[in-house]
């Protein structure tokens, strides 16, 4: 494998999916999410198919994790090429004005601050290494 997608939020839904079409074009793939049994799931799909993968148990929302994630699959695979941010929240279908700004910071948490810390500093350095790979 000459390419690797690192996916968060690997579980189901749009990830799953997009780990199975980033394997079938060739790229290994690590798949990232807090449910590791699913996880495991979608890796020995993807492995059944002829494909590689490995899970990692992570919440991109704790930096440790990010950084855990990160580091073994630039270990795993020697870099990363794609970085597939998929992970994400909602909040549960309530008005504006029942929403508690807990659920409501949780959400944008995991929605959108996950995206930036997906590549703080030290892992934005992995990414340009890995920029001109071919």
């Amino acid at each position: 494998m000459d390419r690797v997608a690192l996916i968060t939020g690997a579980t189901s839904a749009i990830g799953a999916e997009a780990a199975r079409i980033f394997s079938r074009a060739g790229y290994a793939v690590e798949l990232a999410a807090r449910r590791i049994g699913m996880l495991d799931d979608c890796a020995a799909q993807i492995a059944s198919e002829g494909g590689q993968a490995l899970a990692i148990e992570a919440d991109v929302t704790l930096t440790a994790d990010v950084e855990k994630m990160i580091s073994r699959t630039v270990k795993a695979y020697g870099g990363i090429d794609v970085a597939f941010n998929n992970a994400g929240s909602g909040v549960p279908p309530t008005s504006l004005a029942d929403l508690g700004p807990t659920t409501f910071d949780d959400a944008l948490k995991v929605t959108f601050a996950a995206l930036f810390c997906a590549c703080p500093p030290k892992s934005r350095r992995c990414l340009r290494e890995v920029a001109g790979r071919s």
